[in-house]
């Protein structure tokens, strides 16, 4: 049934286009130091925000990578500048030494117009990832109306920290992008004696397209 979209899904650069995303963001982190018991000498803090993520496209670059600019205008703490990222089919991100958010880089992910390959999909909608640096991703596509309904799971591991990661999206086909987005991500971090959790839960939904309004 996913291959039936095959022709709807465009693989050509994609043109000049500028996307706004309202969002929210909740990040919670606990830390301890275990060398007196599990949980002696508690702290946890969290903070959240609001806002807009804007991202304009520049176009593809010979790699494959989606070159776009993105800004970040949270309603208190989180706004940030500016900043330009490439982002791969794989759903790597590479925006060079410049601050990007969580929440911003959650979103870009999935922005690549090569982010659903039909022909990645197996007959149940499934499809892997391995980008490297120890990251494994995996998604399942269904059906839904005309747009596809995307959950997948994400785990970074390294000896120092695992991160694992729930996602969802809606996805447009005949658009090209991602509508709305969702990400649970626990970071798990261990250095000596001191652990760390962190969480954070962002919701990203799309509110203003450029291309839409010159059709």
């Amino acid at each position: 049934m996913i291959h039936l979209l095959a022709s709807t899904l465009i693989a050509a650069a994609a043109p000049e286009r500028v996307l706004v995303y309202s969002f929210t963001v909740g990040v919670n982190n606990r830390t301890a130091d275990t060398a007196a018991g599990e949980y002696t000498n508690v702290q946890r803090n969290a903070a959240s925000d609001l806002g807009t993520i804007t991202v304009s496209v520049v176009g593809l670059s010979a790699d494959g990578g989606l070159v776009v600019n993105v800004a970040e205008q949270g309603r208190s703490n989180r706004s940030v500048a500016p900043a330009e990222c490439v982002i791969y089919p794989n759903t790597n991100v590479m925006c060079g030494a410049a601050v990007v958010t969580p929440e911003e880089t959650s979103l870009l992910r999935s922005l690549n117009p090569k982010f659903v390959d039909p022909a990645a999909l197996d007959a149940k909608g499934h499809w892997h990832i391995a980008p490297g640096n120890g990251v494994t991703i995996d998604y399942t596509a269904n059906v839904q109306g005309n747009d596809l309904s995307i959950s997948g799971t994400r785990d970074e591991n390294s000896p120092q920290a695992t991160d694992h990661s729930e996602m969802t999206y809606t996805y447009s086909p005949a658009k090209v992008v991602t509508t709305k987005s969702h990400e649970y991500q626990t970071v798990r971090q261990l250095s000596g004696t001191q652990t760390g959790v962190t969480t954070i839960d962002v919701t990203a939904t799309l509110t203003s397209d450029s291309l839409a309004s010159k059709s």
